[in-house]
């Protein structure tokens, strides 16, 4: 269910696990580094994706931002339709 505490390996997958099924991905990445020794090993080609399309994420996040403040400054400078 996700909620298992400890730093075991499986606990760490079950914490992950319930990120993943909240959709929450930036959360499962986070859990998952806490990984060590040869859970850590396994992970690592998951883990390198998903911080790819965490970053990949983040960047489109950031990019229509900015598209939207650049479409609203361009809206205000617009003089206004005829009637």
């Amino acid at each position: 269910n996700g909620l298992a505490e400890g730093n075991a390996p499986a606990a760490i997958l079950a914490r992950a696990g319930a990120f993943l099924e909240q959709g929450n991905l930036a959360a499962a990445v986070t859990e998952m580094e806490h990984l060590e020794g040869g859970a850590a090993v396994a992970a690592l080609s998951w883990l390198e994706e998903a911080r790819a399309r965490v970053a990949a994420e983040l960047a489109i996040n950031e990019a229509t931002t900015k598209a939207v403040a650049a479409l609203g400054a361009l809206r205000a400078m617009a003089p206004p339709a005829p009637q």
